[in-house]
């Protein structure tokens, strides 16, 4: 059965997509799916090249796309999608998932029910394997910047909350207040991609609002790409991009909410191991441009963490 959620609160859901034709036209024929009143879709197209919003304005012409002409990262993709939402409500979602028919109602119930909610999430399960659960809520460790798992610590007496409160959430399918969103600054573009989600959290929890996962509430996350080599996979690397802005935003989001003892062993221990063990995967499977992603990752976070400690404004850097 469906959730009780208001019919009346509008919500304005935003798709980032780029070079994901098929992915993100799945995506939008889960969400033209949902069983909610009343929603608009908007979808940032951010420099694709297959011509996606060609075909996504033939198939699902009352969805508006916003087109840029490059890739302007995950960051300010969301943020350039908001400022065209229209509503109180705003969900964001990747272009890799597929949503349950329920899980906008369930998000909303749980933004309405509890106060002083900022971000509602819903629990994420593999595409692949349908009933594998990969992201419940997570926390990440202020020393070694790694990301870790809540699974199951929502579970109280043997049974599951509806809601449970978490540190942070992944930004594959996030509702967000609009102005819980507009009041902490939006998502910071200096991160690109990965880590953006973690910090938008923190920054919304720092700010007196809650971040909840609601536990009827599933999406499918299709999360790597049939290429990808299993050992990457593993460790969330799909592109030389990508693991540069591992290696760079990990320093970035231990330099903001690390003591100064945290970040002393992040830089003496955890920063140059990453470094090492990144750089022998790519020697491993030849991946020569991923190796030059992590070596500059790894500077380019050892300069941010000493431009913030010197008070020096940081340059957005692609």
């Amino acid at each position: 059965m469906s959730p009780q959620a208001d019919i009346n609160e509008d919500v304005s859901i935003v798709v980032l997509t780029h070079n994901r034709k098929d992915c993100v036209l799945d995506c939008i024929r889960s969400i033209m799916a949902l069983r909610h009143s009343k929603y608009e879709v908007i979808v940032v197209d951010n420099g694709s090249t297959d011509r996606t919003s060609e075909e996504i304005a033939h198939l699902f012409p009352t969805v508006k796309v916003v087109r840029s002409e490059i890739n302007l990262g995950a960051a300010k993709g969301r943020n350039i999608g908001c400022q065209h939402a229209k509503y109180r409500l705003i969900m964001f979602v990747d272009d890799d998932v597929v949503l349950d028919q329920d899980v906008l109602n369930y998000l909303v119930t749980g933004m309405q029910y509890y106060p002083n909610v900022g971000v509602v999430a819903p629990k994420s399960f593999e595409y692949n394997n349908p009933s594998r659960l990969v992201s419940n809520g997570c926390d990440i460790n202020r020393i070694s910047g790694r990301i870790r798992g809540e699974l199951l610590r929502n579970a109280k007496g043997g049974l599951v909350k509806p809601f449970f409160e978490v540190h942070t959430v992944s930004s594959a399918c996030i509702l967000v207040r609009k102005d819980v969103y507009e009041m902490v600054g939006g998502f910071d573009e200096l991160f690109n991609i990965v880590y953006d989600d973690v910090d938008f959290c923190l920054r919304v929890k720092e700010a007196g609002f809650r971040v909840l996962v609601a536990s009827k509430a599933k999406i499918w996350h299709k999360s790597f790409l049939p290429t990808d080599l299993p050992f990457l996979r593993m460790l969330g690397i799909r592109s030389p991009r990508r693991v540069y802005h591992i290696m760079r935003n990990k320093a970035l989001i231990i330099e903001r909410y690390s003591n100064a003892i945290q970040l002393v062993i992040f830089l003496l221990v955890f920063h140059p191991f990453y470094c090492l063990f990144h750089s022998f995967v790519a020697m491993r499977y030849r991946k020569i441009d991923m190796l030059r992603n992590v070596l500059s990752g790894f500077l380019s976070g050892l300069l941010l963490i000493r431009r913030a400690r010197s008070g020096r404004p940081t340059p957005l850097t692609p």
